[in-house]
């Protein structure tokens, strides 16, 4: 079967304490991660990776009169943390290669990109990570995403990241409805609130989602 990787937003903002949207004790599965990405990157598996690249006229962002604060602005801003990191860069647990952006929205004035059945291709038979851009918190409102995964004929998907009670489940949720099974990562991923947590990880096991441990996924890989 055709098994992805697929990393949620495993970005600075979201992992480091000192990020402009901290996710609680994110922080603590870092090391969990780089036995994730060390397990994937041995056996071989494409990678997707879901990236927040947010722009100053995002309908997310609190300015807008959307629910978030700034967070995971492009470089250009030049929104650095305290200690010096870029919020929207990867964390380097990640193991982050060469890649190649899948985008969505390219800069500010509703700019957005759209991709050739061509193109899609092209993405689909490349061997590097991808990464899918996004400015919501669901990957899906990348409108590439959906038809990339089919050309690719993914039918299997790993899953961790943050946050469990938005980007998580709305990954999930897009992947199941895809047709695509997916096995999540339970030490590798952390909610915002308990109760999100609890109720997002309901919603992803009624549509068939799969719960393993760090330790099964050899055992899965096989």
């Amino acid at each position: 079967m055709k098994t992805i990787a697929y990393e949620v937003d495993m970005q600075e903002d979201f992992m480091r304490p000192e990020g402009r949207l901290y996710v609680p004790d994110a922080a603590m599965i870092r090391p969990t991660i780089k036995q994730v990405v060390d397990v994937v990157l041995s056996k071989g598996l494409r990678r997707l990776r879901s990236m927040d690249r947010h722009f100053a006229d995002d309908a997310e962002l609190m300015r807008n009169g959307g629910p978030f604060p700034d967070h995971c602005m492009d470089r250009m801003y030049g929104h650095q943390n305290p200690d010096g990191t870029y919020g929207v860069d990867f964390i380097p647990e990640l193991q982050a290669g060469r890649a190649i952006a899948v985008e969505n929205k390219t800069g500010e004035g509703n700019q957005f990109r759209r991709y050739s059945l061509k193109e899609l291709r092209t993405l689909a038979d490349a061997t590097v990570d991808l990464v899918i851009e996004k400015q919501h918190y669901d990957a899906f409102t990348n409108p590439a995403l959906l038809p990339l995964l089919r050309t690719m004929q993914v039918e299997r998907a790993i899953v961790y990241g943050v946050a469990t009670d938005y980007c998580d489940k709305a990954a999930v949720l897009g992947l199941q409805s895809a047709g695509i099974q997916t096995f999540v990562v339970r030490e590798a991923i952390k909610g915002i609130t308990a109760e999100g947590t609890a109720q997002a990880m309901q919603e992803m096991e009624a549509a068939g989602a799969k719960f393993i441990s760090v330790r099964d996924l050899e055992t899965l890989l096989r």
